[in-house]
Parts: C-alpha cells; structure tokens; sequence
C-alpha cells in the first residue's frame, strides 16, 4: 500500500541490526552540525524534459525537523523502549538555514539515530502549537490563517528520512543506499506536481478539481472527491496552475476531472498497465536491514514523485 502522505509518529523499531560505526566517532555531548543540500528537483515526466514549478529554496521556507535516539544509547533498531525524540525548526533567509534549537548527540547516537524532515511549500509550521506533538501539528499561511483547500492543494508535501552516520550532518532528499544495502536516505513521502495549461484565450480566471475515480489526495490527508468537493483553483497570467496531488490503484484507475468552460477527464498514469506513455508514483521497499514499525509497514522505504504536465481546453 502506497503511504504518501505525511505521518507524524515516531516508529516503533524491531529487528533491525544496527548499521555500521561511524566514520567520525564524536565525544559525548555535542551538537550535531546541519547543512541542507539544494532544493530536490522533481523529475519530468513530459518527453521535453521540462519541469513546471519551484525549483530552488526561497526566503520563508522551513523544515520541520524530527531527531529520533535512544535515550541511553542502546541499540534503536532493536529496542525502541526507551526511544525519544526531539522536534526542531528550520528556517531559510538570504541563502542561509537557521535551526531554532541545537540537536544535541553523542558518539552512541552516530549511525543509531535518523532525522525525518517535512516541507510544506508556501505554509507555515505554527508555531504557538505544541512542538513535541507532532500528530496535532498545524499549518497556517503566512499571514497565519487556516490555509483553504486550495492553498493545500497548491502546496508541495515532502518528507525524508536521513541516517545520523555523522556530526557534520548534511540533510538530503534523494535515495541514498549505503554499501551494506540499508537505506542511509530517502524520500518517505512526496505529491506529484501536475501543471495544467488552459488551451484557450478565453477569459477565466479559475479550474475545477474533483476526483471522478480512484483514490486522489492532496495537502496533508484530504481526500479529494465527488461533486459536492470540487476545488476551485485560479489560473495565473499564462493561464496555467501548479497542483499537488498523491494517488493510488486499488480497484478503480485513477481518473482526475478538470473543469474550465466545460469538464475535461484526465486519467492519470498508475502502473504498468495503464496504458499511459508516462512513469508512474511508485514506492520501494525490500533495503537490507528494515525497521518494522507498530502497523507492520517497512521503515525506511523510499518514494518516487514526478511532474506531469496537462493541457485543458
């Protein structure tokens, strides 16, 4: 089953052997060094090869950081009694990240610790809301009010896993395997960008969007359905939107309705057999040594997002 969207739980580990020393074994007590590496490009899914949309970070973004150890240095793959976590903020200006606190770590913690990292684009981590309690978290606008269900769904969601193996730790959002086959980084969840261009100079100023089959999201967790919950996004001066959205095949394709002056239906590219001259989402699964978490899914896996590009009349 494809888990795209954002989860905020710290994992119960089991049966997992603990990966290998660190190269750069550190003293007790320290704080762990963070750089962030470019913004990840998602990759085209059109014949041009040309990506739509954000493609650097921009003043304003954050990342909302989660540290993961255990509490007396034991093993964190195979015992997860004593396991805590620590929650962090991350914020980009002028070219540069600002973390709100320090991560603390200690020699024990290298190679026995992860960070999982989650980017809303053009949200906001509220940040009266309790830190620690990362199930309840809220996103608000920059102006601090609930986003509407347009702004979720022109929001990018990702998030990433990252092995702690050292103290100059650089965050990063590819799938990364370390020669013993464990997953050192990955992308644990992304939406797939769809650009819509309307074909057309006649003057509108915004789609409809409704799911017509399948299993459509979008932002973190909103189901998008039937009539009754089309979503109206406006077009910008070339007459296009940028739209996030994550899907699964279960026994109906998924099939997307766009609606300008007239209702368009766009099926979308699911697997193997979908007769879609396009690469489909996909997740992996199967690295050398997982972690299980409580509901039985393997931790780490590592998720495949794409840019798709649609045209409307």
């Amino acid at each position: 089953m494809k888990r795209l969207i954002i989860v905020f739980a710290a994992l119960a580990a089991v049966a997992c052997a603990k990966n290998n020393v660190a190269e750069d074994p550190a003293p007790a007590g320290q704080t762990l060094k963070l750089t962030v590496s470019d913004f990840p490009a998602l990759e085209s899914s059109t014949k041009s090869g040309e990506v739509y949309g954000k493609t650097a970070w921009e003043d304003g973004d954050e990342l909302l950081i989660m540290f993961t150890k255990h509490a007396d240095g034991g093993n964190i793959f195979t015992d997860n009694r004593n396991v805590v976590s620590t929650t962090h903020l991350a914020t980009y200006s002028g070219g540069e990240w600002t973390l709100d606190a320090p991560i603390s770590v200690s020699a024990s913690d290298l190679s026995n610790s992860f960070l999982e990292i989650y980017y809303r684009q053009g949200l906001k981590w509220n940040k009266a809301a309790d830190m620690t309690d990362l199930e309840n978290m809220t996103l608000i606008t920059s102006d601090g009010h609930e986003p509407t269900r347009a702004q979720q769904m022109q929001s990018e969601q990702l998030a990433v896993y990252n092995l702690v193996r050292s103290m100059d730790h650089t965050i990063t959002f590819n799938k990364i395997v370390g020669h013993n086959g464990q997953l050192v980084s990955s992308i644990l969840g992304r939406t797939n960008r769809v650009r819509i261009h309307y074909n057309s100079s006649g003057p509108i100023e915004n789609i409809s969007i409704r799911e017509v089959s399948g299993s459509l999201w979008y932002g973190n967790a909103y189901y998008l359905s039937g009539w009754s919950n089309d979503i109206s996004i406006p077009l910008d001066e070339n007459n296009e939107a940028i739209v996030y959205l994550d899907w699964e095949f279960y026994e109906d394709a998924p099939v997307l309705a766009i609606k300008t002056t007239f209702e368009q239906e766009i099926a979308l590219p699911y697997g193997e057999n979908d007769s879609i001259d396009a690469p489909y989402p996909f997740d992996e699964y199967d690295f050398t040594n997982p972690i299980f978490s409580e509901d039985g899914y393997s931790f780490p896996y590592h998720s495949n997002a794409y840019a798709y590009s649609v045209v409307v009349n």
